[in-house]
């Protein structure tokens, strides 16, 4: 189980906090903090990298033909489709169109992002 565990870890979390990371690097080496320390994009990247390796666990399962299998693979396409959308909106906004509220999405792209650890855990 810890094995498992470990695995779980490594593969989606950290590699899905890879753009935060340098992110944070970048922020800590700029003489002027130009950049800002989180940004919403790297949150939206995490929660894809996290839904898109939820689906490919999936292949794993005892039973893949239950209703609980089902959801697990439809739950994180209708996430992937979300953060696909939050990904427009910020790449909007950074076009500097101005339509959109910036905060709500980042809060939204956090909440998704907890969701989809939630639903990694299942």
């Amino acid at each position: 189980m810890v094995k498992i565990i470990i695995k779980w870890f490594i593969c989606p979390v950290l590699i899905g906090l890879i753009p935060t990371f340098i992110r944070i690097g970048l922020w800590y080496f700029l003489n002027e903090k130009t950049i800002e320390l989180f940004d919403t994009s790297d949150l939206i990247t995490f929660g894809l990298i996290l839904n898109i390796h939820n689906i490919t666990q999936r292949k794993y399962l005892n039973d893949p033909e239950s209703l609980w299998s089902q959801i697990q693979i439809v739950t994180p396409i209708f996430l992937i489709i979300f953060y696909t959308l939050c990904l427009y909106i910020d790449l909007s906004d950074q076009a500097k169109t101005n339509q959109f509220n910036v905060n709500a999405l980042k809060m939204f792209s956090a909440i998704l992002g907890g969701g989809s650890l939630v639903v990694i855990q299942c």
